[in-house]
């Protein structure tokens, strides 16, 4: 397992100490550090413990800990109350449950989101989930998929020379692997966007990477509690964001759209490709970057997907298209392609409280270049019409059912759900969108039945058995609930 070795406890009665601090002393008894925040070393929250720091962020610490059981990583995310009001965390927690029914390979799983409290037991029972009741004792307390790459190991990756002519050799390049890699974080954006979330923070911390070809995005409905520094920020959401400097945080919640999301991407395009591309492949594509970033949000693409399609198209006409014809199937396998030659996407364990080696949006941005001004756009790329479908079949009945989750109209998404059901009742995948509508409702029992009559009718699909851990993690049943996801990663491993 990976533990934190620099400060390992050389004894079993060794005086607790902080994770953030070593210095700082802590009583025996005490949990979180009085001083900066951060927990104590070892220290066990249900059945999982905590081993690392890996880093702190706008709104909390990031830890790595392990299933006591399996030793299977995950990374614990807590945030203080007095980040956000309860009436957002709410709002933060429903967000977090709808992006993790999305299946999407590139958004990070959740495991679970809700409270936990230091005067809690800290015990191996599991219960260590609570309610708000206590606001300057209590945190929001995510667990989800941990994933030790980011987005400063992958530039360095794409970066090393040896790496570039292993890529050449194998046909590919780095710009392909940078293309494919936003192709990725775009089509995640876009699933997100379809069904009403946006992410309101994509920043390089909250871009995780498992290998150079797999990118993940972190933290939808945790993100959008904060807003992200001033290269990120669109001037429409200026206002919001000094609103929730001074603690209406709700005003930016509300702010955040698709368009602003659109604008964060092409920054962190703007940023990227100066580091791994050469110049006369990427001047091509500042157009498509101004556009992207246009002061006016209703100035740029019509949809994040059009803006990725612009700079697939404008790169394979370029002269250095290499690898760009066909791209890889992104490698399922966490840590998979990762080496430990030097420029390497290995593990690099952070060396203290915001260190560039941390992970799970918690790490330092890429040093930002200055901002380009808005010039000629690109024709948009014509959108590919939806084409109808034959009425009163169950994937018609699906099609609507997936609208109506769109507009968050879930009780007639329900219905609809239950429609395509009775038309074709052995459809595994209508089984769990009525499920993941049920969890959306917060009709956790409900949600679970759905989930295991989809796995009646396939039991090896991983995201399915994800789904039923998260509802039995909502039902208190979290011992269960861990024994679903340990099986959804054998699948996925298999």
């Amino acid at each position: 397992m990976d533990h934190n070795t620099q400060y390992e406890p050389q004894g079993r009665h060794m005086a607790p100490f902080c994770l953030g601090h070593p210095s700082h002393a802590l009583q025996s008894e005490e949990t979180i550090c009085r001083v900066c925040g951060a927990l104590a070393a070892h220290t066990t929250l249900g059945i999982y413990q905590v081993h690392k720091l890996l880093g702190i962020g706008r709104s909390g610490h990031a830890y790595l800990a392990h299933h006591q059981r399996s030793g299977q990583p995950v990374a614990i995310k807590l945030s203080a109350a007095s980040t956000a009001n309860p009436e957002l965390w709410q709002a933060a927690r429903r967000e977090v449950r709808v992006a993790t029914t999305l299946r999407h390979d590139s958004i990070l799983s959740v495991f679970s989101c809700s409270t936990w409290s230091p005067e809690q037991p800290a015990s191996g029972s599991g219960a260590f989930f609570g309610r708000l009741d206590t606001p300057p004792q209590t945190y929001l307390l995510t667990l989800c998929q941990y994933i030790p790459g980011t987005i400063q190991q992958f530039v360095a990756y794409l970066q090393n020379k040896d790496n570039q002519r292993t890529l050449y050799e194998k046909g590919s390049s780095s710009a392909a692997v940078l293309l494919q890699v936003l192709q990725q974080l775009g089509t995640a954006l876009e699933a997100a966007h379809a069904r009403g979330l946006n992410h309101g923070a994509l920043v390089p911390g909250n871009i995780l990477f498992s290998s150079p070809e797999r990118a993940w995005i972190a933290d939808f409905g945790l993100a959008r509690l904060q807003p992200p520094p001033t290269p990120y920020l669109p001037a429409e959401l200026y206002r919001a964001a000094q609103a929730a400097q001074q603690g209406n945080a709700q005003a930016y919640w509300n702010a955040v759209n698709p368009a602003s999301d659109q604008y964060m991407f092409a920054v962190l395009c703007q940023q990227l490709f100066p580091q791994v591309l050469q110049r006369h492949e990427y001047e091509p594509l500042l157009p498509v970057l101004n556009r992207g970033m246009h002061n006016k949000p209703e100035r740029r693409y019509p949809s994040l997907h059009l803006l990725v399609q612009d700079l697939l198209t404008l790169m394979s006409r370029s002269g250095n298209s290499r690898g760009m014809q066909q791209f890889k199937q992104p490698n399922m396998n966490i840590d998979a392609g990762w080496s430990s030659s030097s420029g390497s996407l290995s593990r690099v364990p952070p060396t203290g409280p915001g260190s560039s080696g941390s992970s799970h949006g918690y790490s330092n941005p890429v040093t930002p270049i200055p901002a380009l001004m808005a010039g000629p756009m690109t024709p948009a790329l014509p959108a590919t019409p939806i084409t109808p479908g034959t009425p009163l079949t169950a994937e018609d009945w699906e099609k609507r059912g997936d609208k109506l989750f769109t507009l968050r109209e879930y009780d007639e998404a329900l219905k609809a759900y239950h429609r395509a059901i009775e038309v074709h009742p052995e459809k595994a995948h209508i089984w769990v969108a009525l499920g993941d509508t049920y969890f959306a409702l917060e009709r956790h029992k409900e949600a679970l039945m759905a989930y295991e009559q989809a796995m009646h009718i396939d039991p090896n699909d991983p995201q399915t058995w994800t789904n039923r851990g998260t509802a039995l993690d909502a039902l208190g049943r979290h011992r269960d609930a861990v024994d679903c996801y340990d099986r959804a990663d054998q699948l996925r491993s298999a």
